[in-house]
């Protein structure tokens, strides 16, 4: 009973996470905008004093915040590295999350959830996946399996090449779901 208690505080939590997540992209989004305003601003009084064309001012302005603006915006694209250590870094808090929380390690955790079974799931689901490559659950899945038997790297590596496909999977499950 206490088990399904503390799983539904998780989903909770879980909400919660996911919205300060979307309040922190919001505030990074608006962070960049206002300092890209501000550096636009600088530069475009820099330029008004000294002499030139107003529309050579103006163009210099505009590409340099266009450049500007690019570059921040890839520099945050696919960059699979980056993905990889902060999720390896954020794994391995939530497993010290959880080791506080239910007072037992990871392996204790995962005999409880999985059995002793494990390896063998996270075989069964290394299948699965080379079957299916386009099956974000069975990813899903086996990156949970990875981070229960302490294999944060893998883990770590499944989240950041599936995420987006599973979050679209989850997005257009949730949208086919009847209504009750």
């Amino acid at each position: 009973m206490q088990i399904k208690k503390k799983k539904s505080n998780e989903k909770d939590q879980g909400k919660n996470k996911s919205n300060k997540h979307n309040k922190q992209k919001i505030f990074t989004i608006a962070f960049y905008s206002c300092f890209i305003i501000s550096l636009l601003l600088f530069l475009n009084l820099m330029l008004i004093i000294i002499p030139l064309n107003y529309y050579l001012n103006l163009l210099i302005v505009v590409g340099l915040g266009f450049m500007s603006a690019s570059f921040m915006y890839l520099s945050r694209g696919k960059n699979e590295k980056g993905c990889i250590y902060r999720e390896i870094n954020l794994l391995k808090g939530a497993a010290k999350d959880l080791e506080k929380k239910y007072k037992m390690n990871l392996n204790e955790l995962a005999a409880e959830a999985y059995g002793e079974k494990l390896q063998e799931i996270v075989e069964i689901y290394e299948k699965i996946l080379e079957l299916t490559p386009k099956d974000s659950s069975a990813a899903w899945h086996l990156a949970s399996a990875h981070f229960f038997s302490e294999n944060f790297e893998k883990s770590a590596q499944l989240y950041c090449e599936y995420r987006k496909k599973f979050q679209n999977d989850l997005r257009d499950h949730k949208m086919k779901k009847p209504l009750d």
